[in-house]
């Protein structure tokens, strides 16, 4: 059936970007980086709050809407590649890279001090 395989026929494969990844940054970039990093993961944390306990009935209540609302429902919440699971682990990767550079920064504070100069006016 069409809806079994999602309707692509293929199988999916690893997205080129997976792996560790890094990010060079001047310190005085710092700032600026952790508030858009936390301002994502701020909203991705909304998106997740929204979905968490989400049911999809079926909505015309036949057989057709109830099998079409299970295979809706298990690419949505199911599987390690499921919809809910990728934002999970974007959530994920968001609070690790505000962690690393909230690290980063309290590392160039304790080495610099608040030398606003150093830090382009921002900390």
């Amino acid at each position: 059936m069409f809806l079994a395989d999602g309707g692509g026929g293929g199988a999916s494969s690893a997205p080129s970007y997976a792996g560790t990844q890094t990010l060079s940054l001047e310190p005085s970039a710092i700032p600026a980086a952790l508030n858009a990093f936390r301002a994502a993961l701020a909203r991705v944390e909304r998106k997740v709050a929204d979905l968490d306990g989400m049911t999809v009935a079926p909505w015309a209540g036949d057989p057709a809407s109830k099998e079409t609302a299970v295979q809706f429902a298990e690419r949505s919440y199911g599987g390690g590649d499921s919809a809910y699971q990728c934002l999970t682990g974007y959530r994920d990767q968001l609070r690790n890279a505000a962690e690393a550079l909230e690290q980063a920064q309290a590392a160039y504070i304790a080495m610099e001090g608040e030398n606003s100069a150093l830090w382009g006016g921002q900390h």
